[in-house]
């Protein structure tokens, strides 16, 4: 008996193997992606909730004492390799948390980190903020760091903006990482925390009832203008 195959549906054997091992390969196939992406840089902690000047003045980037040396420190500041700044029209909370639209200087940057100390205290900063990070060799002997965010300018005070990504290049690798407040603090923090250390030493002053250090440097600034200026009447002469 003579029999015609017809092109219905495939059959359940194709090319000698069955479906079901193909399923099988695209499921393993599925979840090693997924395992491969979860095996990539991710932060350890989800501040982008958290209000930025809170986190300053909590200090809970733990970078206090870090500027405390720098601040006192001939260090220099980081230097700029690529910088670009514009003003845009957006809808950003205010420090009470309202929203409202407003002109705002938003911009994007990669420094060059070099020093040893800070090179130090940024490794540190991604070893306590992130996971699944590759050695990037910051702690190599005369290693440069390159640094590249997207920012904007809160009351004269530059934020990274939350929805971008942070790349950091060393010697050995470069890598981008999620968004954490701590490396824009770290990158632009030093007036912010010398401000807290002020606040810091004038309450602690005042609380043990001595004069604040702020007003004793005031007193000091007051009386050295005072001198100059009677210095230059004398000089002017009848």
């Amino acid at each position: 008996m003579h029999t015609t195959l017809t092109h219905g549906p495939r059959s359940p054997w194709h090319h000698g193997r069955p479906m079901r091992d193909h399923a099988r390969s695209a499921l393993f196939c599925a979840v090693f992606a997924a395992a491969v992406a979860s095996c990539g840089p991710s932060t350890k902690r989800d501040l982008s909730q958290v209000p930025q000047r809170q986190i300053s003045f909590d200090d809970q980037c733990h970078l206090q004492s870090y500027f405390d040396q720098r601040n006192n420190s001939p260090a220099r500041a980081f230097r700029v390799l690529d910088e670009t700044q514009t003003t845009l029209e957006m809808t950003v909370e205010d420090d009470d948390g309202r929203e409202r639209r407003r002109s705002v200087e938003v911009g994007s940057g990669e420094y060059e980190i070099s020093d040893r100390p800070a090179r130090r205290r940024l490794q540190q900063l991604i070893d306590d903020e992130y996971s699944n990070i590759p050695d990037l060799g910051l702690m190599r002997r005369g290693a440069h760091v390159r640094v590249r965010v997207r920012y904007w300018v809160s009351n004269a005070v530059r934020r990274l903006v939350p929805t971008n990504t942070i790349t950091v290049t060393g010697p050995l690798a470069s890598v981008t990482v999620p968004f954490n407040p701590c490396v824009g603090e770290f990158l632009f923090g030093a007036e912010v925390y010398a401000m807290r250390r002020r606040f810091i030493d004038d309450t602690n002053a005042r609380s043990s009832g001595r004069v604040a250090p702020s007003e004793v440097a005031a007193i000091e600034s007051e009386r050295r203008d005072a001198g100059a200026g009677e210095a230059g009447a004398g000089d002017a002469g009848p």
